[in-house]
């Protein structure tokens, strides 16, 4: 019970900093989010740590991510021009370069790691700075479609571990996590839809029919994000990616979800809302 009191309040402080950043201004939900992406980074960075063949490079791989995060939320900040991220391109050959100075048996297996944590962690989470304007119209930023799929991803997750943990006796795949259950699914699903619904009453300005497609693919990519960081734990051996979050563990164990659920969403609002 006590760490169920831990998550609901760190939940919420969560639920406040996120959304008071997207209704205060872009560039504060940019900074916030970058700080975010660079912890979270660094927690898969010592994560990896465990697995003493691989040899990650911490500084390099930071100040990789911090390169990406940074041009991509200054373009969608339309503060410079989208063929500045260009410069990313030269990431991998410098971090390729940068492999030759150090002594260690697996090379390509070093950058590797480093090139998926930017992959994995940092792109998706620079992705949000765009859904406030998705395809840099001169119309300006509208909060609305952010603050949503963050609505519709906390019903989400919190409906279907609330689901789980009442009425939850069908695992759903319990060789990477034994505790999801369909239950807690299909309950989630369903708060989740319901949520699409009441969130296109207040934000008319997206069709009903796209809240419910965004909000499928926030469930159906966020349950497979929760499922991946998972998998990531237990082949490495691992409770939590971190301590940091009383309750949920680290910034990789509260995000999982939207790491995968972030780029699908982002392909659709690019593709059909435009």
């Amino acid at each position: 019970m006590n760490n169920f009191w831990s998550r609901i309040f760190t939940g919420a402080l969560f639920v406040v900093a996120v959304a008071g950043s997207v209704l205060y201004s872009h560039l504060l939900f940019s900074l916030l989010f970058l700080v975010i992406s660079l912890w979270t980074l660094y927690e898969f960075h010592r994560m990896m740590g465990v697995i003493g063949h691989y040899h990650i490079r911490h500084v390099a791989g930071i100040a990789a991510g911090l390169v990406v995060y940074t041009t991509l939320a200054l373009v969608s900040l339309q503060w410079i021009e989208p063929r500045m991220m260009l410069v990313n391109l030269l990431l991998l050959p410098l971090l390729l370069i940068s492999e030759l100075y150090y002594k260690s048996p697996t090379p390509f297996r070093n950058v590797a790691l480093n090139v998926f944590g930017i992959f994995y962690i940092v792109i998706p989470f620079a992705l949000l700075s765009f859904f406030f304007n998705p395809t840099l119209a001169p119309t300006g930023d509208q909060p609305s479609v952010l603050l949503g799929f963050f609505i519709l991803l906390w019903v989400y997750d919190s409906f279907a571990y609330l689901f789980g943990v009442w009425l939850g006796k069908h695992r759903l795949f319990e060789r990477h996590s034994p505790k999801k259950s369909w239950e807690g699914l299909i309950g989630g699903f369903a708060a989740g839809f319901a949520a699409a619904f009441i969130i296109a009453g207040f934000w008319e300005e997206v069709s009903l029919l796209h809240w419910l497609v965004i909000a499928a693919l926030v469930m159906i990519f966020g349950t497979f994000g929760d499922l991946a960081e998972s998998m990531l734990k237990r082949s490495i051996k691992v409770k939590d990616s971190g301590s940091v979050l009383p309750g949920h563990g680290g910034l990789l164990d509260r995000f999982d979800a939207a790491l995968l659920a972030a780029p699908a969403v982002f392909v659709y609002l690019m593709l059909f809302l435009h």
